[in-house]
């Protein structure tokens, strides 16, 4: 996205940004300028989205990726399959979802984009946090942590911490998962590096969802205590976290159990929260 387009977006002013770029488009497709007719049809996309229009982001990045396709344009293609893959599992729509990341991966593999690979793989881990699937999740999401602290991508590597604490609150960890809140918080202060603002009200939700959970006196611990890790603490505990490993395994065993319980007539108890 041009300079100005990201600074209008930033001021809040959508539709002037939308404007720069639809100027561009036009003078790109006098021009024949396929390449950047993808690149500039799949940032409009991104200003949609910043705009909460949807199906117009979603015409956009079908355009994107129509072309991109066409002229083997594998960076955009693989962009194209991972923003109609986000709109996808906004939607609840997984399995399209997860199809879209898929298609994004294979394309980042095929061209040799490590960054590009390590994202589609976060967007599939976020794809099984919210189909529950926590073994997948958690090898996705920490593979890609990994590559984001190697490749110094802060933005993708603070995202991902907030993935890995949505992933603590679903294995019944929430103590952890405030603390990962809490950190990654702290360091986009520190940073300025803001959520997008349908993330950042996913992300509040979530936090409130905590909260209540845990009561205002055990979170408020909980987050006083995470802001005060750095980030290298907090990527250290993800990288082998032997508490939350414990804690998934248990979950996935209760609920076999459960759903064998279940066809005779008998209920088993869930697993009692374990310290991370």
């Amino acid at each position: 996205m041009s300079t100005l387009a990201l600074v209008r977006l930033h001021v809040g002013d959508a539709v002037r940004a939308g404007e720069g770029e639809e100027e561009a488009l036009a003078i790109f497709r006098q021009q024949g300028r396929r390449n950047e007719e993808a690149i500039v049809l799949l940032q409009l996309g991104e200003i949609c989205l910043h705009s909460a229009d949807d199906e117009q982001a979603r015409g956009y990045f079908e355009q994107s990726l129509a072309i991109a396709r066409d002229v083997k344009y594998q960076e955009t293609e693989s962009d194209c399959e991972r923003m109609l893959g986000q709109l996808a599992l906004e939607r609840g729509e997984l399995s399209a979802a997860r199809a879209r990341f898929e298609r994004a991966l294979a394309v980042c593999q095929d061209a040799g984009d490590k960054r590009g690979a390590a994202t589609a793989l976060w967007c599939l881990g976020k794809a099984d946090v919210a189909g529950d699937d926590t073994a997948a999740a958690r090898l996705r999401l920490g593979e890609a942590l990994q590559a984001f602290q190697s490749f110094e991508m802060n933005a993708e590597v603070l995202g991902c911490i907030e993935d890995h604490a949505r992933l603590a609150y679903a294995l019944g960890v929430a103590e952890e998962a405030v603390r990962l809140y809490a950190v990654a918080a702290a360091i986009r202060e520190r940073l300025v590096l803001p959520r997008a603002p349908r993330s950042d009200l996913h992300w509040r939700d979530d936090v409130a969802a905590v909260r209540r959970s845990l009561g205002d006196a055990a979170f408020d611990a909980a987050w006083a205590q995470g802001r005060e890790w750095d980030l290298k603490e907090a990527t250290d505990l993800l990288r082998a976290p032997p508490a939350l490993v414990a804690r998934s395994f248990a979950c996935d065993v209760w609920q076999a159990l459960a759903t064998a319980g279940a066809q005779y007539g008998y209920d088993v108890l869930p697993p009692r929260p374990v310290p991370f």
